[in-house]
């Protein structure tokens, strides 16, 4: 099964795309790519104000959804390799987390 994982992390660099293939009997996976994006200066800023609670909620909703279309251009700049897939693992971007009670991933 070809799966895609998307993911961006804490130091809010950019996104990372990794296409693995996993074996369905023993779950063994196997690399096949990975390509990175990089965020702009502007969306890297306003996602640190988001993860230091600095913007208000309509900004923070917003935000949401502009990152979830970065998400997108960014897929569809992929290479066709990278579309045949059987499913995808998206984590969006922590911007709250207290431990046990709340979370919040935008994206």
């Amino acid at each position: 099964m070809k799966s895609l994982g998307i993911m961006n992390g804490t130091s809010l660099d950019g996104v990372d795309f990794v296409l693995i293939n996993v074996n369905p009997k023993n779950l063994a996976c196997q690399l096949l790519a990975m390509k990175s994006f990089k965020f702009s200066a502007n969306l890297r800023m306003r996602l640190s104000m988001a993860t230091q609670h600095l913007l208000l909620v309509d900004e923070l909703a917003l935000l949401h959804h502009e990152l979830g279309r970065y998400y997108a251009q960014c897929f569809n700049k992929l290479p066709a390799a990278f579309k045949k897939i059987d499913c995808i693992g998206l984590h969006g971007q922590t911007v709250f987390h207290a431990g046990g009670v709340a979370t919040l991933q935008i994206g």
